[in-house]
This record gives C-alpha cells, sequence and structure tokens, in this order.
C-alpha cells in the first residue's frame, strides 16, 4: 500500500514526528490516529494554560481578560465537561446567572455518568436562590455525590422530608466516611428520622469514640427506642 509522511503539515503532526521519528513506515490510518491523540493533548494542555492565565486575571480584577482566557479554555478542550464547568463559575462568580447557566449546560451535555454530577452540582447550586423546584432537581442529580448535603437541605427547606430522606439514603449507599456520617446524622435529626440518625452515629463512633459523641449518640437512640448504640458501649466496656 503506498505510504505517505505523517501530518507533517500541522503543530501536531510535526510535534509527532519530533516524538517518534520518522513514520514513513506507519499505515496512512495509524498515522491519523496517532496525531489526533496528540493534538487532543496538546489542546488539553493548551486548555489548562488558559485557564490559569484565566482565573490570574480574575484574581488581579482584570475580568474582560479573564473572559477570554476562560473562553479559550471551552474552543481548546472540546470534548470534556472542565471548560464550560470552570467558564461557568467565573460568571457565577460575577453574578452573571444566565451566562453561568448557559456554560454549565454546556458541561452537562457533554458530561458522562461520571461528570455529570459536577455539573448538576452547579446548576443546583447557581438556581438555588432564583429557581427553587429546577435546582433541587438538579441537587438530587448530583447525589450521590458532590451535592448530597445541599440536596437533603433544599428539600428540608420546602417541608419535603420524604424527599431529603431519600436522599440521605443515596447518600450513604455511597459514602460513608466519618464526615460524610456526622454531616447526615445531623440531618437526619432534623427530620426527626432518629433510627437514620443512630446508623450514622454508630459510624462516627467507630471513629471517635469520645464521651461527647457517645453522649449524643445515646440520645439520639433513646429518641429512636434503639439499643445499638448501648449495645455498641457493652462491647467496648462502657462509655469512655
Amino acid at each position: 500500500m503506498h505510504q505517505r509522511p505523517c501530518l507533517q503539515s500541522s503543530s501536531a503532526g510535526l510535534l509527532l514526528v519530533l516524538l517518534l521519528g520518522s513514520c514513513a513506515h506507519r499505515s496512512d490510518r495509524r498515522a491519523v490516529a496517532e496525531g489526533e491523540i496528540l493534538a487532543g493533548y496538546l489542546d488539553l494542555h493548551g486548555a489548562r494554560a488558559w485557564y490559569l492565565r484565566g482565573r490570574t486575571a480574575e484574581l488581579r480584577g482584570d475580568l474582560v481578560e479573564a473572559e477570554r482566557s476562560l473562553k479559550w479554555v471551552v474552543r481548546l478542550d472540546r470534548r470534556t465537561p472542565w471548560g464550560p464547568l470552570r467558564v461557568g463559575a467565573f460568571h457565577a462568580r460575577q453574578g452573571e446567572v444566565t451566562e453561568a447557566e448557559a456554560s454549565f449546560q454546556l458541561a452537562l451535555s457533554r458530561s458522562g455518568p461520571e461528570d455529570a454530577p459536577a455539573a448538576h452540582a452547579a446548576l443546583g447550586r447557581l438556581l438555588l436562590a432564583t429557581d427553587e423546584p429546577r435546582a433541587r432537581r438538579h441537587l438530587e442529580a448530583a447525589c450521590p455525590g458532590p451535592a448530597c448535603a445541599e440536596a437533603a437541605d433544599a428539600a428540608h427547606a420546602v417541608g419535603d422530608r420524604e424527599a431529603a430522606l431519600s436522599v440521605l439514603e443515596r447518600w450513604r449507599l455511597a459514602d460513608v466516611s466519618e464526615e460524610a456520617s456526622r454531616e447526615r446524622a445531623l440531618r437526619a435529626e432534623r427530620l426527626e428520622a432518629w433510627t437514620l440518625a443512630v446508623e450514622d452515629w454508630l459510624t462516627v463512633l467507630e471513629s471517635t469514640p469520645d464521651a461527647e459523641v457517645v453522649e449524643h449518640a445515646r440520645d439520639v437512640a433513646a429518641r429512636a427506642g434503639d439499643d445499638r448504640v448501648e449495645a455498641w458501649l457493652r462491647t467496648r466496656g462502657g462509655a469512655p
């Protein structure tokens, strides 16, 4: 099969030649694929540089330069949601809700299952003050993920106890760390979901069995009519 030089007319192709040596022996298809991979790497690398430039400009108060630089992030990083998320965050910090929402929606359209919670969380936080029903939908879509606490709080704020409890349950399935368990337990108490609170306080006790936590967990367990905290203490020889 006839062989051709590999993408030497483009900067990505030239760098590919420099990095990999002569590519005349490679097939056209493989050469194009390698060139596209390297071009994508260069785009992402450039996007990071423009992001840092934009944030620096924002911090020194040059908002025109900041916006211009951050828009380059979106142009260069054409596949992932992180460029529009960063531009949206900039607009949100400036109080530009319409522009921020458009950027976050673009980020959501670029998101796969792993990235979508971050985009939903950004939209939910942005809309919470202006469009509570939509904000709640986005926050709940971000749990499990970065917005479980806010989703539970938003549901509780409008008296939707069932939705708040559902969020707490999904949060528990995703994160059983001490910090998350403590946050969930406090929210469960506000909802008077005492049994759920006991479950999380037991997790906290495994990491922080100090006297204050023990006494609080015992009080919550008494409200629930739940003897698991006392059973936990008996296995450890009593309260600290």
